[in-house]
């Protein structure tokens, strides 16, 4: 027959079922006795006995999906595992490159001009802790109950962006009032990105973008990027800008100044925001030694081509990825008819 040894009486339930846990004495707390019991376990938990290789293969795999969101939560997530594996996460530095910033829940501190709100400091973090590894950096700027708060915000935000725009590789933005759009497209056309490979502008919803009877309450249009009429401009200041997507936003098509584009993208835009058939042309052909892909939708504007249109060499040797995107069965017969140049 078995026998179990008994407890001394002079020992506690508590303190005998922890006796391995070192540095605790007989009159310690019981909460402190569970507490160390548990970290004790969970120093012993064989998740704590991977090799620092095979966390940061897991880090790698974490990481490679395709929703930033989820890539963002991923990281946060394991550097809270344990004070092992947050070690391996904090040197990890590819971990932490991909940042979102939105306007929610912005708040004064310590005098109106500082505008901050969780996700820009938790992007501040994110920064310093990818070191110098390039960024994907997403902003959603959407119209918030203080719009004072929306535009000292979003100054905030792009003063702490353009210090990391060197290192902005991907680059997405989307907003909702034209006010906010111009915030951050005078911040950005005169912010030089060498590692910029990525840009992605979008304002408004596809809705309100396609509206046919939204007039934009500003004279404005957007240089696309560089501001500058000059086509070195453009190369000078994104030397490796080889994807471009714009959607709702008014652009003055007759200053684009980029080229060596593999895909570019124009959707949704209003119908005097739309390029003429002959600044589309042009812009293509600024491109058609790259472009490989190329998406139209709900952007086509009707007309009749003028003599030049003709003239051009509208041919795309690259092109491998077309897509045309019509609101309506007319739209799409009477762009067949004007641009039968386009091939």
């Amino acid at each position: 027959m078995q026998t179990v040894a008994p407890v001394p009486n002079e020992v506690s339930p508590a303190v005998a079922q922890h006796t391995e846990a070192p540095g605790l004495t007989n009159n310690t707390p019981s909460n402190v006795i569970n507490q160390a019991g548990k970290l004790q376990h969970a120093r012993k938990s064989p998740i704590n006995a991977l090799p620092e290789e095979i966390i940061l293969h897991i880090f790698k795999l974490g990481v490679s999906c395709r929703n930033s969101q989820k890539r963002i939560d991923f990281a946060v997530l394991v550097s809270h595992v344990s004070r092992t594996w947050r070690n391996v996460a904090f040197s990890c530095s590819s971990l932490w490159t991909d940042i979102t910033i939105t306007a929610d829940r912005m708040h004064n501190v310590d005098g109106e001009l500082a505008i901050v709100n969780a996700s820009l400091l938790r992007a501040k973090e994110f920064a310093s802790r990818s070191r110098l590894f390039p960024l994907s950096v997403r902003l959603k700027l959407f119209i918030t109950p203080s719009f004072v708060y929306l535009q000292s915000g979003t100054i905030m935000i792009m003063n702490w962006l353009c210090r990391v725009l060197p290192r902005v590789k991907y680059l997405s933005i989307h907003c909702d009032t034209l006010q906010v759009a111009w915030l951050v497209m005078n911040r950005l056309h005169t912010a030089p990105m060498e590692t910029l490979e990525t840009c992605k502008m979008k304002y408004g919803t596809t809705v309100l973008s396609c509206c046919h009877s939204i007039i934009p309450p500003l004279p404005v249009r957007f240089l696309f990027l560089a501001g500058q009429n000059e086509e070195q401009a453009a190369v000078n200041f994104f030397p490796k800008l080889t994807r471009v997507k714009v959607s709702g936003l008014p652009v003055s098509w007759s200053q684009w100044s980029l080229t060596r584009l593999t895909s570019l993208s124009i959707n949704f835009m209003t119908l005097y925001d739309r390029p003429s058939v002959d600044a589309l042309e042009y812009i293509l052909t600024m491109n058609r030694e790259t472009l490989e892909k190329f998406e139209i939708q709900g952007a086509i504007q009707f007309g009749t081509p003028s003599r030049n249109t003709a003239e051009l060499p509208t041919n795309l040797p690259r092109l491998t990825d077309l897509t045309l995107g019509y609101l309506s069965q007319w739209e799409a017969i009477i762009f067949s008819f004007t641009s039968r140049h386009l091939r």
